[in-house]
């Protein structure tokens, strides 16, 4: 018996989804993770999200300000034939948490705080957050 077209689609398909679902991690909902910039992780198989971009301006230990700052922490979150782009923040009680795909997303933590004069490695800042179902 000659293999359909068709199968050979569906084969490659499954491969292409396996092989997105094995280059980024699966989180556990209802318990904090951390989470780097640039990481693809996955809820299930119909909602996946990457931290994109991290921007810092919370007040350096060391400093007197007159504000203390914020963190901007910018997502992509991905749902069957939808992409959406969210912008949180670790203080800003209106950007977080927020929801999206049926979820709520909260930021807990952002480390390491900010020093004066002691610069960070984008790739050492940890973001600790909680996922949780709506």
């Amino acid at each position: 018996m000659k293999p359909s077209v068709y199968s050979g689609r569906a084969i490659l398909f499954l491969l292409l989804i396996t092989s997105g679902i094995v280059s980024c991690e699966k989180i556990e909902t209802g318990k904090p993770f951390n989470l780097r910039a640039e990481e693809k992780r996955y809820i299930d198989l119909s909602l996946s999200f990457t931290l994109d971009s991290i921007r810092d301006y919370r007040c350096p230990k060391g400093l007197l300000c007159f504000w203390a700052g914020d963190v901007d922490l910018f997502f992509t979150i991905y749902t069957p034939g939808k992409k959406t782009d969210v912008m949180a923040n670790l203080y800003n009680s209106e950007r977080n948490p927020f929801t999206a795909g049926g979820y709520t997303w909260k930021i807990l933590e952002v480390n390491p705080f900010p020093e004066f004069n002691i610069p960070v490695d984008p790739k050492d800042i940890r973001v600790k957050m909680i996922i949780t179902r709506d």
